[in-house]
């Protein structure tokens, strides 16, 4: 005769405030200057050129880790990169971390003139912790377990939404071919069984999946 047991993993996620994409603004002016010339960002965040007076555009640096040229929309996006006076702006995202320089191709060059730099920092990844006021069980039981099922709660107790991605070790040390990632309300606890974790589950808002792996899963 079969016996069953019902084996949960219970995470309580205590997520500091994740940083959000900020926007940054630039703005070239009459003087034949940007302001600010200096600026330091982090990953993923974006800058919003703006012309203040004249004729200008931006122009990324020869081998810049961001490449742009924009005014009145950037090149790369249908926009028209072209010098203009009209009262442009246009937004870049910038995804890598390094040195951005640029300047305006009317009146100055990489480093000279009209030129400005950016530097792009990475973020740091957001912080958490587990709470040692829960009992966990750290082995879920695959869902090939006939005898066992396994559930992993998430938990989120801040009052903030927070974006979690889980992954796992099987038995034999492998590391689970995908990832799972959702994104947690302010203070929302979400289950999932062995099945979606393994195959994934889309109607529980799950993104992706660990694949199959040898034996019950440490995650």
């Amino acid at each position: 005769m079969k016996t069953s047991c019902m084996c949960l993993a219970l995470f309580t996620l205590l997520l500091a405030h994740e940083a959000r994409a900020a926007d940054h603004q630039v703005t070239a002016r009459s003087s034949n200057t940007f302001s600010p010339a200096s600026l330091t960002i982090d990953v993923g965040d974006t800058v919003t050129f703006v012309n203040g007076g004249g004729i200008h555009n931006v122009v990324s640096d020869p081998g810049a880790v961001t490449q742009f040229r924009c005014a009145n929309g950037c090149d790369s996006d249908g926009g028209n990169g072209d010098p203009s006076g009209a009262s442009w702006s246009a937004t870049v995202a910038f995804d890598t971390a390094g040195t951005v320089g640029y300047s305006c191709e009317l009146h100055g060059a990489p480093g000279s003139g009209m030129f400005g730099t950016i530097t792009v920092v990475g973020a740091p990844p957001p912080s958490f912790s587990l709470s040692t006021d829960d009992q966990y069980l750290w082995m879920v039981p695959p869902a090939s377990n006939e005898d066992q099922q396994g559930f992993l709660r998430l938990m989120n107790n801040e009052n903030v939404a927070a974006d979690v991605s889980v992954w796992g070790l099987d038995a034999a040390g492998e590391r689970s071919a995908g990832t799972i990632s959702l994104t947690l309300a302010a203070n929302e606890s979400r289950q999932f069984n062995s099945q979606d974790i393994e195959a994934g589950n889309v109607d529980k808002g799950l993104s992706g999946s660990f694949g199959d792996g040898s034996g019950d899963w440490s995650v």
